[in-house]
């Protein structure tokens, strides 16, 4: 029985050789010495067969690589659909990008483009991605939450929020917010609690 796609592939790996496709259609040996000339040859002769299994992979590393992600990780996260996910290149485009939020996300960094301010009843407010509604009842940053990892937060202003007394002193005077109070002090560097400061509070909540 003559041997499968995959079979040469590893062969070709066995000998600490590469074998990659090129844009020209054709097939790239790299070899730190001569392979087996029956080997050789028949890498020549099922050129057609190798290209079909190799140049999917070939693209989908190549994007991967343009989202800064590394190709181990994509075969990881996508499972046995992976080699789906390789020859479908608007499968891949679509995947690729959710995997990149979802590591950025879990790192406590804001995805890329996630510019709308939005209201999360379980997270507080959050950065989610364009076109999300103001409000949701859960949002993407609610597996960074149950996990206890970091969430970027957007600034709010205190008079804003539901939470806010104003200075009984004067309108533009620093107030008392009911959420420190029952969190603890404020942590060092926070602005004081003036209507118009601007905090990354979780515990931030509309007036309406």
């Amino acid at each position: 029985m003559s041997a499968t796609a995959e079979d040469l592939i590893r062969r070709v790996h066995e000998a600490g050789a590469a074998l990659e496709p090129t844009p020209e259609r054709g097939l790239r040996l790299r070899t730190p010495r001569p392979l087996p000339g029956e080997l050789v040859a028949t890498l020549r002769a099922r050129k057609a067969e190798l290209l079909s299994l190799l140049a999917p992979k070939s693209r989908i590393a190549d994007l991967a690589a343009e989202m800064g992600l590394h190709l181990a990780d994509v075969r990881e996260a996508a499972g046995p659909d992976f080699d789906e996910l390789a020859r479908d290149p608007n499968t891949a485009r679509g995947f690729l990008p959710a995997m990149r939020d979802r590591r950025d996300r879990e790192a406590g960094r804001v995805p890329a483009g996630w510019t709308t301010v939005g209201l999360c009843e379980r997270c507080g407010p959050v950065w989610l991605f364009p076109g999300a509604p103001e409000r949701v009842a859960g949002c993407p940053w609610c597996f960074s939450r149950l996990q206890g990892r970091p969430i970027p937060r957007p600034p709010m202003t205190c008079g804003s929020c539901r939470h806010f007394t104003p200075d009984p002193m004067g309108a533009g005077g620093a107030g008392r917010c009911a959420v420190a109070m029952a969190d603890g002090p404020d942590r060092p560097g926070d602005p004081p609690r003036y209507p118009h400061a601007r905090r990354r509070c979780p515990g931030w909540r509309p007036t309406t």
